[in-house]
């Protein structure tokens, strides 16, 4: 016959612990999605030159050696994405060399199915005209991959990334997809 005495601590903590576990299930806010960092998939179909025209000739050059497919950014794809039906997206421009904006756009982007891009290393200290085509580079291989409405495509930033995002790149953006 089992002795049933070492199971009887068992048994009366089970209650306890599925208690506890029911309670962490129900009040414990679940963790909302985050940006995943990407890598662009090649370079930009885009007319960055036209955009950076604007520029002096030492800020509308690529340096040496660029290449789109080494350029990161972070992208947030809505939960409620459906191919085939487009979709808005904000482009965030930081003005430092790391991603920036989501905890601005966090909340907007989830609640009304809003994608969120924001590039690496297309901060102030980048050149004018490498600066764009990075952006644009970043917005070309987003709607590559996903149904972007252009009509709801939104450049913005902080400081001389908001700067950056009210130039003509914004009407150039929406001629190609």
């Amino acid at each position: 016959m089992p002795d049933t005495r070492k199971h009887r601590g068992l048994d009366r903590m089970q209650p306890r612990v599925m208690t506890i576990v029911a309670l962490m299930f129900f009040l414990v806010k679940p963790l909302a999605a985050q940006p995943v960092e990407r890598r662009v998939a090649g370079a930009t179909r885009l007319d960055w030159e036209f955009a950076a025209r604007g520029f002096p000739p030492k800020d509308s050059t690529l340096p040496a050696g660029f290449d789109s497919t080494k350029q990161k950014y972070q992208l947030f794809v809505p939960k409620g994405y459906a191919k085939g039906k487009p979709f808005s997206l904000v482009l965030f421009i930081s003005a430092s060399e790391t991603p920036a904006g989501w905890a601005s756009w966090q909340k907007i982007c989830q609640e009304k199915n809003v994608f969120f891009a924001s590039p690496f290393g297309a901060g102030n200290n980048t050149p004018a005209g490498q600066r764009v085509r990075i952006i644009l580079d970043v917005l070309d291989d987003v709607r590559r991959s996903y149904a972007i409405d252009p009509d709801q495509t939104y450049l913005t930033g902080f400081s001389g990334g908001g700067r950056t995002g009210g130039l003509p790149i914004s009407a150039q953006a929406l001629s190609v997809g």
